[in-house]
């Protein structure tokens, strides 16, 4: 290795190693290891090398820095990199391994102490700012913070319609409207981190005793709303049971279907009312009797999406995605006596360019002529219970329903009570037949011989 005494003048007339070679060290001719080491990129970098006193065969080299730079001693002092200040350096660096020191192991010492110490800071400026970031969400109000997850809620409706976490707008527009009508009056202005089983109670008395499954559906939103922010370990309060699940108040199925005599009185009724125009509310609701479809579905149905040779339909945007159904042979018989006023099959009064979003005020007048006391959706269960009576298997009730889980078909097909005398008349024989036979017992211990 090349030896000269280091100074300016051969520092600035070293030239860097040539592509491909490793670096190399100018060692200085009157300092015994002190050298500068000449790196492929040119730098030029100041080290000490020398034979640790403490540790037997080991060799340490001290690195100050680079020529132009600055040194910081282990007392904090900043010495700037020349030449000159270099060889200083050296030489009390070699005086220390003189007195039987090793500079390598204190300055690893100093160093590491150094980053403990940082680390500690860090640490300590982390909790500090978890601390601060606790005490300012402790002083958001429930409103506050249900304003954000409604922002949230917002976001999850452009989502693509197969991804399991989009929202449809109308599930946000009913989430604000409960937020709005039932919460905020009560506990909007609460911290959330003082929200207690009190504030709980104070909501589900507010609601009454007349709308329970509305208190079932706030108490759910409550719930959610509180799961999405920390509140310090402390439980929800809107959460019931063992498990955390339970609800203010017990639902019944009140949803049943529409009996056969029943279905036959809901269409003559239709037919008494009808004014004869077609393609409004009174076809509308025929539609759901006949398919089953929920009301969202049959209002918005488009002629683009309807073949009325095969009887499929395919329906961009329900419930469970995009879903493609099949019409039963009156219902493509309705569709086709609607006379096409617009790219809907039921288009608004006011505007033929958009669809009609309600049929209310004509069923409830059709149903009190029929009477019948059950909402429109029970017109969904009645023709999912009339299939599967007919012998239509579960999977093909649900395909025409668009449902994706067979367990959703069950919930709303029910046995009709003749179907089920007759399923138990079936039965009865092939246990008759059990019980009047006598069964040969052999005892075991005949058996064995």
């Amino acid at each position: 290795m090349p030896t000269a005494k280091l100074g300016a003048r051969v520092l600035d007339a070293a030239a860097p190693p040539s592509r491909g070679k490793i670096d190399y060290v100018i060692w200085d001719s009157e300092l015994k290891g002190f050298g500068c080491k000449i790196t492929a990129r040119g730098k030029r970098v100041f080290l000490f090398q020398y034979w640790s006193p403490v540790a037997s065969g080991k060799r340490r080299r001290v690195t100050f820095g680079e020529q132009g730079g600055h040194y910081e001693g282990p007392d904090g002092t900043t010495v700037a990199l020349t030449p000159h200040s270099a060889r200083k350096l050296a030489e009390a660096v070699r005086g220390e391994v003189a007195a039987g020191r090793d500079p390598f192991l204190d300055r690893e010492r100093t160093e590491r102490a150094k980053l403990d110490r940082d680390t500690e800071e860090k640490r300590a400026r982390a909790a500090a700012a978890e601390a601060e970031r606790q005490r300012a969400a402790s002083q958001r109000t429930f409103a506050e913070v249900a304003a954000e997850q409604c922002a949230a809620w917002q976001e999850r409706t452009t989502l693509p319609i197969s991804s399991r976490r989009r929202l449809s707008p109308r599930t946000v527009r009913e989430r604000e409207r409960m937020l709005r009508a039932y919460i905020s009056p009560v506990i909007g202005t609460r911290p959330v981190e003082e929200i207690g089983p009190e504030d709980a109670e104070a909501v589900r008395r507010a609601m009454g005793l007349g709308r329970t499954i509305q208190a079932n559906r706030v108490q759910q939103l409550c719930h959610l709303v509180l799961n999405e922010i920390e509140r310090g370990g402390r439980a929800n309060p809107f959460a019931l049971g063992k498990r955390r699940q339970g609800q203010w108040f017990e639902e019944q199925e009140t949803r049943e279907p529409l009996t056969r005599e029943e279905l036959g009185r809901l269409f003559q009724a239709l037919d008494a009312d009808d004014d004869g125009t077609r393609g409004g509310a009174h076809d509308a609701i025929r539609l759901l009797t006949l398919t089953g479809w929920r009301k969202g579905e049959a209002l918005s149905l488009r002629w683009d999406a309807v073949d009325l040779d095969s009887g499929d339909v395919l329906l961009a945007a329900t419930k469970t995605g995009k879903s493609s159904r099949s019409l039963t042979p009156n219902a493509r018989k309705l569709l086709v006596n609607i006379p096409h006023r617009g790219p809907y099959v039921f288009p608004s009064p006011e505007d033929p360019r958009k669809p009609r979003q309600e049929v209310k005020r004509v069923w409830l007048r059709v149903r009190a002529a029929a009477g019948i006391a059950k909402p429109l959706h029970a017109l969904r269960h009645s023709f999912a219970t009339l299939a599967l009576n007919e012998g239509v298997g579960l999977e093909m009730v649900g395909a025409l329903l668009g449902h994706k889980n067979p367990a959703t078909t069950l919930r709303y097909a029910k046995v009709e009570d003749q179907k089920r005398r007759e399923a138990a008349e079936a039965v009865g024989p092939a246990l008759s037949r059990l019980s009047s036979s006598k069964m040969d017992v052999i005892p075991l211990r005949v058996r064995r011989k």
